[in-house]
């Protein structure tokens, strides 16, 4: 079965910060496919949770699904191929933190 090009992790799942009200938001950004993350979205999600998890700008953190469903699980197109495995460009994990000269992480 041939591979289907697949939007980035980035243009799937969408992160905004205000950090005036310390609310950050989440978006699943695929609702053609019922906001059905990749392999390397799901990375991403992990890692921009743990991000705001440790982000003392965060106090609080809105998960939502891009039209009218939150998400169905799992790119299934993408698990029949085999690529449930993350290419070496899509994703990196762990996520990289490191302290600033504050002593907040930030994302190195």
């Amino acid at each position: 079965m041939a591979e289907t090009k697949r939007p980035s992790p980035e243009e799937i799942i969408l992160y905004t910060k205000d950090p005036k009200a310390k609310i950050a938001t989440i978006t699943f950004n695929r609702p053609e496919f019922l906001n059905a993350p990749t392999s390397a979205a799901r990375l991403r999600y992990a890692d921009l949770l743990y991000g705001a998890n440790v982000d003392d700008d965060v106090k609080v953190v809105v998960i939502r699904g891009a039209g009218d469903d939150f998400g169905s699980g799992a790119d299934l197109p993408e698990m029949m191929e085999g690529a449930d495995a993350v290419r070496d460009n899509d994703a990196k994990f762990p996520p990289d933190f490191r302290l600033s000269k504050s002593g907040r992480a930030k994302k190195g």
